[in-house]
């Protein structure tokens, strides 16, 4: 196996930054496998999906030599060949499970091209396609447990927008049933207002007919009183009268006694 190359080598081949795993990965790799690593899966300014499409492209049109450095792979290239396809799985599935079929079918012709002491390494890209299948259906649990995660928020929202839907239903009803509790009261207080009114002035009526009861009760006592004083005018001049004439008949009677004794 060659040598590995310097760090720096590993970011120029990665084209991206990779995690301390992935490197420690590298340091067993040879510079062949690099070299195909990085055609396939890390292309320099290259995004994952152009890099899916390069290894499709080599798999199918690989030279003799790349397949067999292809056939090299250790178990730590199948780790992180295992590390940069998860990467892929989540956004495209089923190009990951196309790929590793055309990697088991491409290897399936170089061994029996080149006999089976080349394929000592079949077992591991058999139990690398067994992981692949299984991260696979893993991916695929996910994607449905995400789906009804989305359709479950979906229902919630949906929910949460009827209920935000009654409650301003009920607001607005308990407003109208607000005006109308408002406009009864005020109703019920103008009834009250006008009673009360009515009340007021028949006491107004009341009084004034009161006021004119003891207006015409003083009136008749001013009257009585007149009528008294007159009748005490008239009771004296017939007192003064009759003294007079009791007074002329006793003079009178004096005066015939005192001439019969004469």
């Amino acid at each position: 196996m060659l040598a590995s190359p310097s760090r720096a080598h590993k970011l120029t081949v990665l084209g991206y930054p990779g995690t301390q795993n992935e490197y420690r990965i590298l340091e067993h790799i040879g510079g062949g496998a690099h070299a195909i690593i990085s055609k396939a899966f890390c292309g320099i300014n290259s995004n994952d999906g152009v890099c899916l499409n390069d290894a499709v492209k080599i798999l199918r049109n690989g030279s003799t030599l790349e397949l067999k450095t292809l056939l090299a792979w250790d178990t730590y290239l199948a780790m992180f060949l295992v590390s940069k396809l998860a990467r892929l799985l989540l956004e495209s599935p089923n190009r990951i499970r196309v790929l590793h079929q055309l990697i088991h079918r491409k290897l399936l012709e170089i061994c029996s091209k080149l006999g089976d002491h080349t394929c000592v390494n079949m077992s591991r890209i058999g139990t690398l396609e067994k992981d692949l299948v299984e991260l696979v259906r893993k991916v695929e649990s996910l994607i449905v447990l995400s789906r009804r995660e989305v359709d479950r928020k979906a229902q919630m929202a949906q929910k949460i927008k009827n209920l935000m839907e009654e409650l301003i239903l009920e607001k607005e009803k308990n407003f109208k049933l607000k005006m109308e509790l408002e406009t009864i009261r005020e109703g019920t207080v103008e009834k009250g207002l006008v009673e009360l009114k009515g009340q007021v002035e028949s006491m107004n009526v009341l009084l004034r007919r009161e006021a004119d009861g003891k207006a015409q009760m003083v009136q008749k006592i001013e009257n009585l009183m007149e009528e008294m004083i007159l009748e005490k005018e008239k009771n004296f001049k017939l007192k003064m009268i009759l003294e007079t004439i009791n007074f002329v008949s006793s003079s009178a009677s004096t005066n015939a006694a005192a001439a019969s004794i004469d």
